[in-house]
């Protein structure tokens, strides 16, 4: 089972004030699946992306 792993941000990720994901000079190890969630008062939403870097 996968266990989601929350994004660091440094140098290299970072998550703009609007939500973006921002990855710098991406590599193969940044391949995966990635989670967002928005959430209010009317509710949730959640997506997730599978990234493939080659």
């Amino acid at each position: 089972e996968d266990t989601a792993i929350p994004v660091t941000q440094d140098g290299h990720r970072n998550i703009l004030s609007n939500g973006t994901l921002v990855l710098r000079s991406v590599k193969a190890e940044d391949s995966g699946y990635y989670t967002c969630t928005a959430t209010n008062t009317l509710g949730f939403d959640t997506i997730i992306v599978n990234l493939l870097v080659q």
